[in-house]
């Protein structure tokens, strides 16, 4: 299959992690050792060209939709906003041997608006950002292990026409487009993709990205790879294939041959479709369910037995998913009311991380600060950190 070359990103510049990071003497946080992709690597110059003609006439003002690409901005360039080399990238992350993960944004929410959901999730890149560049550099965790990437360029979609349900889910896959390739890049350079959202049908682009990538390693010998998936969600996210949304990444991922086995921890009774739970049924030796009400009402197992239970089901290559919305209370598209704790979701991604032998990403989907009900919210970005910084922990720890 054919792959972009190149995508259009917002890149984390050194003088944004300098903003973000608030420096004592004597102490030194991850934002001061995180690594950024070189200049080389990004055309800035013609993307301010393109950024115009997408979003209206030159020298008009804008509102950057995403809040976080600054495409407002008018001139012969526009700051971190440009074209990203993704052979370059990743050859140059394959030199880089002290880099593991590499952390992506994706700033949008149009896929649970086109799955009849709220809006809110593009509001965690920044929040998640700037918690995470301030945390304690020490014996536990460095920092020089992250590169932090950036966020892929969505403002121009996501300012579309988006009067209909069709519209939206055309949007959906040409973010689908856009993200595939360098989670690709990412992969095949034998790094980990942290990839913060976001809708959760981001999951499908991360999905095939990780697939190619592993076949770019020589994981499989075919033209793409498949891969497990395990992730902590109330819902299966496995509705039917009527166009691309936050519903129904991991249906679109199996049809299409990415996905070979798949386990959802949590699942919530009340909030998943027959036809999804019929798909489970018909398909036993390669997707599996345990129920939110089986661990923690019915008290037929525990939660770590499931974790456990999950990883036994799935070994091989495989990716982590946590959906914010199966943690209670937290602001999410589909917050919830009763749900995990974030302990939880800290102690799967600590499992995940310390257990799985071919660990290929994470990714956070469908944080939405915006919803919560304080005027700032800094809670939920740094719920995130806990859970990026604890799989990073039992990553590094089990690879030692």
């Amino acid at each position: 299959m054919s792959c972009a070359l190149s995508a259009v990103v917002r890149v984390v510049l050194a003088s944004d992690l300098k903003e973000c990071t608030k420096t004592r003497e004597g102490e030194t946080k991850l934002g001061q050792l995180f690594a950024v992709v070189p200049a080389s690597l990004v055309a800035c110059s013609p993307i301010a060209e393109e950024v115009l003609r997408n979003r209206g006439t030159p020298g008009s003002q804008r509102e950057c939709t995403c809040g976080t690409c600054n495409c407002e901005l008018v001139g012969p360039e526009v700051p971190g906003l440009g074209r990203l080399d993704l052979v370059g990238l990743r050859a140059w992350l394959t030199s880089q041997s002290a880099i593991r993960f590499v952390v992506l944004g994706v700033p949008e929410d149009i896929g649970p608006r086109a799955n009849f959901g709220r809006g809110g999730a593009k509001s965690s890149w920044k929040p998640a950002l700037d918690s995470l560049c301030n945390v304690q550099s020490n014996q536990f965790l460095s920092g020089s292990e992250f590169l932090i990437l950036g966020s892929l360029f969505v403002c121009d979609l996501l300012s579309q026409d988006h009067s209909t349900v069709a519209k939206m889910r055309e949007t959906v896959t040409q973010i689908d487009e856009r993200l595939w390739p360098i989670i690709r890049s990412i992969v095949g350079a034998g790094k980990i993709p942290v990839v913060i959202g976001g809708g959760h049908n981001n999951a499908f682009p991360i999905m095939k990205g990780s697939a190619f990538g592993l076949a770019d390693l020589g994981v499989m010998q075919m033209e793409r790879s498949v891969l497990n998936v395990i992730n902590l969600d109330p819902h299966s996210d496995f509705r039917r294939l009527e166009g691309r949304h936050s519903g129904n990444p991991f249906s679109y991922a199996f049809e299409e041959g990415f996905l070979n086995k798949y386990v959802v921890l949590g699942l919530h009774e009340n909030y998943n479709t027959q036809h999804a739970l019929s798909q489970f049924s018909s398909h036993p030796d390669r997707l599996k369910f345990i129920t939110y009400e089986d661990i923690f009402v019915k008290e037929l197992t525990t939660f770590r037995a499931a974790v456990r239970d999950s990883i036994d089901f799935t070994q091989g290559a495989c990716g982590l998913e946590i959906d914010v919305d199966a943690i209670e209370n937290v602001p999410a598209s589909a917050r919830t009311s009763s749900g995990l704790e974030p302990l939880h979701a800290r102690q799967f991604a600590h499992c995940g991380g310390s257990t799985l032998a071919k660990l290929v990403y994470l990714h956070i989907a469908e944080a939405a600060p915006v919803l919560s009900h304080i005027k700032v919210d800094y809670k939920t970005g740094k719920l995130i950190t806990y859970i990026i910084t604890d799989f990073a922990k039992a990553v590094l720890t089990k690879t030692s």
